[in-house]
């Protein structure tokens, strides 16, 4: 949530009973503010997947191996990628607004070697390798007067 959302809501919380129900006061703001509580979240990022993924099914482990992540991990995930001593962060975009790189990950001990990934991702992939014209259309153009447009 933008903290302009943030100032706009709590603008809304003047002149309001905070201790309202029994409730406290960071109860009121929380569900005025309509925060999403992580606890009662079931989805995981594809790094905690990953890590838990390689625990669960066993094998060679990941200490001292590479990470191959979508975007720059989150503090959550560089914390959990540090503590399971994974060596190497290869990343394609950077995470927004992060303080991983500088906070979780440059904490103490052997820095993990953090690089970004440089290459056709798999979108410019599919784009380069994709059919100038489906099948159906090529077989209308074929059949039309069209036949110069068709690549040879």
């Amino acid at each position: 949530m933008s903290k302009l959302k943030i100032e706009n809501k709590l603008k809304g919380l003047k002149g309001i009973d905070l201790k309202t129900n029994n409730r406290t006061v960071f109860e009121t703001i929380i569900e005025k503010l309509d925060i999403k509580r992580l606890e009662y979240c079931r989805a995981l990022h594809a790094e905690e997947n990953a890590l838990l993924q390689a625990s669960r099914r066993g094998g060679m482990g990941v200490q001292g191996g590479t990470i191959y992540t979508t975007t720059f991990p989150c503090e959550l995930c560089a914390k959990k990628i540090r503590q399971a001593g994974i060596k190497k962060i290869v990343y394609t975009e950077p995470y927004p607004d992060t303080i991983s790189e500088s906070v979780f990950l440059k904490e103490g001990g052997q820095l993990p070697e953090i690089k970004q990934f440089e290459g056709v991702k798999f979108t410019a992939y599919s784009r380069l390798f994709k059919p100038k014209f489906n099948k159906k259309e090529r077989q209308q153009l074929e059949n039309s007067n069209c036949k110069d447009q068709l690549p040879s």
